[in-house]
């Protein structure tokens, strides 16, 4: 079905999650986006949702299709490792008696210098998991290339 400008629905729903994801990249968030889209908060939590799912079927079918199955495991470690410690970085909710032996429950969150220490670490998590995304499809593109040439046509031959 066309719309007025000649555009069909799922032009317009491409084009405005490219540009859901472009404001993304750029550390906007949902209601930033959805402000200078003129969406609403829940259709952009919608396309980033349909992103997200997307980034992961394409890693998986990069897996599936010869993809150095360690780089995956190591991006999902890495995955892993950043929802620790956000959680740690979150606190815990422990229950504390007081004098008179009720039982609350408490927030206790890291010390200043752990935190810190945390949140270091999280960033140097994330920026090894962008290097891997940047990396990796490369990397399995090269391999899968050279893997394609054969010895005759190798541009440096033992002598």
């Amino acid at each position: 079905m066309l719309h007025p400008q000649g555009k069909s629905k799922s032009d317009e729903i491409n084009k405005r999650r490219e540009k859901v994801n472009l404001g993304r990249i750029k550390g906007a968030t949902a209601k930033e986006i959805s402000l200078s889209l003129n969406v609403s908060v829940r259709t952009v939590e919608r396309d980033m949702n349909f992103l997200d799912n997307q980034s992961e079927i394409w890693l998986d079918n990069l897996a599936r299709n010869g993809m150095i199955h360690e780089w995956k495991n190591n991006l999902d470690k890495l995955k892993n490792t950043e929802r620790a410690l956000n959680n740690m970085i979150d606190g815990d909710v422990v229950e504390v008696k007081d004098e008179s032996g009720i039982v609350q429950k408490k927030l206790v969150k890291p010390k200043t210098q752990v935190l810190i220490r945390m949140l270091k670490q999280r960033d140097e998590n994330i920026a090894l998991q962008t290097q891997l995304l940047m990396d990796g499809p490369a990397l399995h593109a090269i391999k899968t290339h050279m893997n394609r040439v054969g010895d005759d046509d190798m541009i440096f031959k033992e002598h």
